[in-house]
């Protein structure tokens, strides 16, 4: 996955339960879980509380993607001014 800041802090406040669950889901069924985001002091508790993630820091982050089994999964796109999720396709099932 690559978030940018806005995701990441969005993702930190309405989606923490839901990451939890999709960790717990991913360990279970030996998913490896890849993630590129620009940290900053706004974001750094949520990022170093991900337990099952491999997180990478990468700088001017402008973009959210994901990638599953290959393929591109899910696209979310943040407007600055409305902070809002714009656009999202399929998200893969876990369980």
């Amino acid at each position: 996955m690559l978030w940018d800041t806005i995701m990441s802090e969005f993702i930190s406040k309405y989606y923490v339960d839901g990451t939890r669950f999709v960790e717990q889901q991913a360990k279970e069924k030996g998913i490896k879980l890849r993630l590129i985001v620009e940290i900053t002091n706004n974001n750094k508790d949520f990022i170093n509380s991900l337990e099952y993630h491999e997180i990478r820091h990468l700088d001017g982050i402008r973009s959210n993607i994901g990638i599953f089994d290959n393929r591109a999964y899910m696209v979310a796109i943040f407007h600055r001014v409305y902070s809002l999720i714009k656009y999202t396709s399929a998200i893969p099932r876990l369980w």
